[in-house]
């Protein structure tokens, strides 16, 4: 790895070119995938890449010149070590996939409706992901594909507009993010008793995951007057706490496995329009 700056961070040193965002850390964590945006920040085309963190080897899992997108968080299956990830690989629009040594796989597939954002639950047996009508942007659905049945559930309704879903690592909660008048807020889904509610912090709040120990959502809102810091707040709500110094955006957290790092994307200013991010590793203290 790269040397320590003052507040401890590390740079990934991964030597490509334009926007590098969304680290996973992979469940044993050795590895870290991520999306590289070739033309600058959610400028597709998009790869998907593996860092071996004890080798700094960067291998390619898509890299085909469509638009290839992982996620932070619940992005590797713990009993399989599928990736899942969203491509537009098949010509038509975004769908779900999931990568394993044997290749590619397609797992959802619509004539009407986009699906992006996966995320695993604890048990492999489910993927939630995000939905919308194909060619919109509005109104997102959190749904649920079981991977055994082919079934699937709608979370949320036609009626709100909710994003990017994660699932904890006791598979007890989904997090999400719903537009609510001109903002973000983190709502948490219960999914044992099927109830939704709001997560309570001051603000909004995006990108959200979880600590290992699922005690806590990480998430990038605001926290002193400054915007994209990173900040951990617990399930039940309460204070949250800022994970990350400094000015800058920081975006899409993963908290490792071990509860000693978290891995995020960063850029000295609002990366939107921009060139890009790079991915660090910031400890927890």
């Amino acid at each position: 790895m790269a040397a320590e700056a003052d507040d401890g961070r590390r740079e990934l040193p991964i030597k490509l070119d334009g926007s590098l965002q969304n680290p996973a850390w992979s469940p044993d964590g050795k590895l870290i995938s991520f999306t590289r945006f070739r033309k600058g920040y959610n400028e597709e085309p998009a790869d998907v890449y593996v860092l071996n963190l004890e080798t700094g080897e960067v291998a390619p899992i898509a890299a085909d010149g469509a638009c290839n997108v992982s996620q932070p968080g619940s992005t590797w299956c713990r009993q399989t070590g599928h990736i899942i990830f969203s491509s537009t690989r098949n010509g038509k629009h975004d769908e779900i996939h999931r990568w394993s040594p044997k290749g590619i796989e397609q797992v959802t597939s619509s004539d009407t409706h986009m699906a992006y954002e996966p995320s695993w639950s604890p048990d492999g047996k489910t993927v939630v992901f995000e939905s919308h009508p194909s060619g919109k942007s509005g109104h997102g659905a959190i749904m649920l594909k079981n991977m055994e049945t082919g079934a699937l559930t709608d979370l949320t309704g036609p009626e709100r507009d909710c994003r990017q879903p994660n699932w904890s690592p006791d598979g007890k909660w989904i997090i999400y993010q719903e537009h609510k008048g001109r903002s973000w807020a983190l709502m948490l889904y219960d999914v044992g008793a099927k109830t939704h509610r709001k997560l309570d912090i001051p603000g909004e709040g995006t990108d959200a995951t979880f600590s290992p120990d699922s005690k806590h959502v990480l998430y990038s809102g605001e926290y002193d007057e400054r915007d994209g810091v990173l900040l951990a707040v617990p399930v039940a709500g309460g204070k949250p706490r800022p994970m990350t110094r400094g000015k800058g955006y920081h975006g899409a957290p993963s908290w490792s496995p071990d509860g000693k790092w978290i891995a995020c994307e960063t850029s000295p200013k609002d990366p939107d329009g921009g060139k890009g991010t790079k991915l660090v590793l910031i400890p927890v203290s």
